[in-house]
């Protein structure tokens, strides 16, 4: 189906009933290469804790790169689903065509890290934006449950976009139009992506307290994301 044209006429479904699809084409996304797509997913948060090592702009640096990494596993995923294999180079190629794209997706996905500072900020003042802009946990004057919420406000900022890097580098279509068909299909699947949302959010917050989430949450993003992407988009990945 064109993007282009879409009119978005199935999200009058249950959201129940929509969820429940993209939780299942989700897992069985996962299900046929549990570990490749585990680690995969884990590469992204690997990078960016190397690329916070680096003294004063390290943080700055990671938001901005590790955005990329995740887009290259999004084509890896995308291959997989549609040829069984992850077809590491041909994807490359198709990542390496669309770098420039997906570094525009990058910066506007500062806005993110922007909002959850302005959050850390109104809750512990300048000296937890400076921790956090910084990666310095030792200066973090923050409790576990203001650093959930403030990982959990990300949430907010992030959902309107959650379609933006699919069209971008699967559609190929430009940032500009694939930002305002996120927010047309975020807004005509309100409810699926809401409960999408608060599922997303309750591991999240989590994390501060069992960090093992972490492998959860990171293939539940794409393995579910990819399935709405599909479902929203173009054909579902089952009949």
């Amino acid at each position: 189906m064109n993007v282009a044209t879409q009119s978005f006429d199935a999200a009058a479904r249950p959201a129940v009933r929509v969820l429940g699809r993209w939780l299942g084409e989700g897992w069985q996304v996962f299900r046929r290469a549990p570990v490749r797509l585990l680690l995969l997913s884990l590469l992204p948060i690997l990078i960016e804790g190397l690329l916070q090592l680096v003294p004063l702009v390290g943080v700055a640096v990671s938001k901005l790169l590790t955005p990329l990494a995740g887009a290259w596993i999004w084509c890896l995923v995308d291959a997989r689903v549609r040829s069984g294999r992850f077809a590491p180079k041909a994807s490359t190629v198709r990542w390496l065509h669309r770098l420039p794209a997906a570094l525009q997706w990058a910066v506007i996905a500062l806005v993110v890290f922007g909002f959850q500072l302005l959050v850390a900020g109104l809750m512990g003042g300048t000296d937890a934006v400076k921790a956090m802009a910084t990666a310095d946990a030792a200066g973090l004057n923050l409790d576990r449950v203001q650093l959930a919420w403030v990982l959990a406000s990300g949430v907010l900022v992030a959902t309107p976009l959650m379609f933006v890097l699919p069209l971008v580098l699967l559609d190929e279509i430009a940032i500009d139009a694939a930002v305002v068909r996120s927010l047309r299909a975020v807004l005509a699947y309100w409810k699926p992506v809401a409960l999408v949302t608060a599922l997303t959010t309750a591991i999240l917050m989590g994390l501060v307290w069992m960090p093992l989430l972490l492998l959860v949450l990171l293939p539940f993003g794409v393995t579910v994301g990819y399935a709405a992407y599909r479902d929203v988009f173009h054909d579902a990945l089952r009949g």
